[in-house]
């Protein structure tokens, strides 16, 4: 159909513009985030160790900031992507036996709000993500055991 032209009864309608979906696979940890309401972000996770781990949030990261996900500014990706570290840097202190999203458990999580000074209002959304992030593989690990066992 040529822009401008009404669409006929039975024909299909075809817009302009097209969404293109970007792949799930992400092979390194230094990538660049186009955000969806403009601008780009550079993610540099390389330093990141575990390195599994740290693959895993680079691709929440890219799944939350694809076309329909929760993160649309480049702010807000950028902040996502500068807070992760510092979960990072508790992991190594206190929880140096976490080598992947699968070794993350709830005591993790809680300990790294607690860990976080107090007054520190601009961290704490990130703790929300880092609990969905949590929530989230915690629900994979419960679906594999049931479709495992079922």
């Amino acid at each position: 159909m040529t822009p401008g032209a009404k669409p006929r009864k039975g024909r299909r309608v075809v817009f302009g513009k097209t969404l293109e979906l970007r792949p799930r696979l992400l092979a390194g940890l230094r990538f660049t985030i186009e955000a969806a309401y403009g601008g780009t972000v550079l993610v540099d996770f390389v330093a990141l160790r575990p390195r599994r781990l740290a693959l895993a949030f680079a691709a929440a990261l890219r799944t939350a900031s694809d076309v329909g996900g929760p993160l649309g500014a480049a702010s807000t990706i950028k902040q996502h992507a500068q807070a992760y570290p510092s979960f990072f840097d508790y992991l190594q202190v206190h929880a140096r036996q976490v080598s992947g999203p699968d070794d993350l458990r709830r005591a993790h999580i809680d300990g790294f709000e607690a860990w976080l000074p107090s007054p520190m209002p601009p961290i704490r959304p990130i703790c929300m993500v880092v609990h969905s992030f949590a929530w989230e593989y915690a629900i994979r690990r419960e679906r594999s055991r049931c479709s495992l066992q079922g």
